[in-house]
């Protein structure tokens, strides 16, 4: 037996029968985050978050903790086992989109339209970073709004308008597609959905034509579009609006939509300058290219400069 192998059998052994009593789960759980999280943030702590998933927490409820987001920016993060803001009990700074926050942190806007708003934690950080703008946030996963709201409450913010609904090329109920496991990759792509698992649930959701965000759009404006699949087909829509208004984008480029988002031209004719959104900073690109480390495209019109 290797000493990988050891260590997993080890980490199950000691947790499989707490994760089993749910109160003794949480004691653990909120033990285990007050005991590492004022430790240096490294590698160690991810290795130690990957250990909590060799057993299921399932049901443990945790009390929302402080994580940052990016330098001078901090929220009240409720984490739930077995889901990427489970982090937020070990870590100081959140490790999610690090080079994105970042980007955003330097900029300014007086609306910000969110177009696939999960649980939230993009929104909290608008609401932060940008304190006088009117923030618009979408999700139509029944369980990813609740979670939505949940996180918004425990930081006090009221600033932000929420809709339950999707974001789509029509206006009318359509198909939402909900992978077991999953709750980050809800989508209206079906195609997308399966390949994160075999057991995809189908729901009904109000979807509105993204032409009709044409009331939300005042002043500086950044729209910010994670569909899961769905964003070539939303931005294709919205195409007429941001000739009109030149809005800020940022978009996740993923291999099955790289393509198609290409397609839509929206670096042509002095229109926009995309920027891939790294660690290390911004970097110009001429194409949107699916990335496995960077998946984030920071768009801004070409009669602007991009701070980096």
């Amino acid at each position: 037996m290797n000493r990988r192998n050891f260590i997993e059998r080890l980490g199950r052994a000691v947790q499989l029968p707490i994760s089993r009593i749910r109160w003794l789960a949480r004691l653990y759980l909120g033990a285990l985050g007050l005991l590492v999280k004022p430790l240096p943030d490294g590698t160690w702590k991810k290795r130690l978050l990957n250990g909590l998933k060799w057993c299921d927490w399932s049901g443990v409820e945790l009390p929302a903790s402080r994580v940052s987001l990016c330098e001078g920016i901090s929220v009240q993060l409720i984490p739930h086992p077995g889901e990427g803001d489970l982090a937020a009990i070990l870590f100081r700074t959140l490790p999610y989109e690090v080079g994105v926050f970042r980007w955003l942190a330097g900029r300014e806007y007086d609306t910000v339209i969110e177009i696939g708003a999960n649980v939230g934690i993009f929104t909290l950080f608008f609401s932060a970073c940008y304190p006088a703008a009117r923030v618009y946030s979408f999700e139509p996963s029944p369980l990813a709004y609740r979670r939505l709201l949940g996180n918004l409450a425990a930081n006090g913010s009221n600033r932000v308008a929420l809709f339950n609904c999707a974001v789509s090329d029509e206006t009318g109920f359509a198909d939402f597609f909900e992978p077991s496991g999953h709750l980050q990759n809800g989508s209206l792509n079906l195609s997308f959905a399966n390949l994160f698992s075999s057991s995809v649930a189908t729901r009904k959701v109000l979807a509105i034509d993204a032409l009709g965000l044409e009331p939300l759009f005042a002043g500086r404006t950044l729209v910010k579009v994670d569909a899961e699949g769905a964003d070539p087909k939303i931005l294709a829509s919205m195409k007429p609006l941001l000739h009109r208004f030149r809005p800020d984008l940022l978009v996740e480029v993923l291999p099955g939509t790289e393509d198609e988002l290409n397609q839509l031209d929206l670096m042509a004719g002095g229109n926009y300058t995309a920027y891939s959104l790294t660690d290390a900073g911004a970097v110009p690109k001429v194409r949107l290219e699916a990335n496995r480390s960077h998946r984030d495209y920071g768009l801004v019109p070409q009669v602007e400069s991009v701070t980096t």
